[in-house]
């Protein structure tokens, strides 16, 4: 019944954007600072960048209800981690900055605001974790630092230095990232170790760093065989793989 209703609401706000732009602008007077109001927070889920905003702003300074923070954290997490030619930086500082904002106030809510957090931080992580996801990867590392500064992070700290491991080990393969932008993992990750305290640190990325060459050395072992075994599906993946190469030098 409740999705129902998240769907009716999201049919009501994009039959004609300009109108649901207006009409969330006149709201944002006279709702700053009160609850969140359901069919406001699901016009974080429009396809129009004004309405994301505009809904974005007034939800941004209100009050969620425990009720909702799954559909807030839902919304505000679909602005970082979707393609970034449907949203503007615009919207992505606004939703990182209302995730780490939120994240105290779940961090203390008990079992709801404990449920929700996990699905953020593994929503995140799985994004994070995504090949070729560029502004993508870079929008949630600038998030999980921007948690990392106000709630304890030691619960995802293995999905966080996962992420962060395999995007600057396929940054120095491949060169798919900045100079920068290898630069942020970085400090994200000594941001990590202030956080968590060296020893604990440590442990951590090296447990990661193993793992990661475990699936590495079981990986090449598999494609091996599959030349032993199918010559004509690994003739393929070379193809794809030369493919795919050739398409990062474009």
């Amino acid at each position: 019944e409740k999705e129902e209703e998240e769907e009716e609401g999201k049919v009501r706000w994009s039959e004609d954007w300009q109108r649901a732009y207006f009409s969330l602008g006149g709201l944002a007077k006279l709702k700053r600072g009160e609850g969140v109001d359901d069919l406001v927070a699901s016009a974080l889920n429009h396809y129009h960048p004004w309405v994301k905003l505009t809904a974005g702003e007034i939800v941004a300074s209100s009050t969620a209800k425990p009720s909702q923070w799954y559909d807030v954290v839902k919304g505000f997490t679909s602005h970082i981690d979707c393609d970034t030619k449907f949203v503007n930086d615009e919207i992505i500082l606004q939703a990182i900055k209302a995730i780490v904002g939120i994240a105290p106030i779940l961090e203390e809510g008990a079992e709801e605001g404990g449920r929700v957090l996990k699905w953020m931080f593994s929503r995140l992580g799985g994004a994070a974790k995504k090949s070729g996801t560029g502004g993508v990867r870079m929008n949630v590392f600038k998030t999980f630092a921007g948690l990392a500064n106000v709630i304890d992070i030691s619960p995802w700290a293995t999905l966080i230095l996962t992420a962060v491991h395999r995007a600057i080990s396929e940054a120095e393969a491949t060169n798919n990232a900045t100079e920068d932008d290898v630069a942020f993992m970085k400090e994200l990750l000594i941001l990590v170790e202030d956080k968590l305290g060296t020893d604990v640190f440590m442990e951590a990325y090296s447990e990661v760093q193993q793992k990661a060459n475990a699936k590495r050395e079981q990986r090449k072992s598999e494609i091996a065989s599959e030349k032993v075994k199918n010559p004509k599906a690994a003739a393929i993946r070379r193809e794809n793989k030369k493919e795919k190469e050739e398409g990062r030098k474009r």
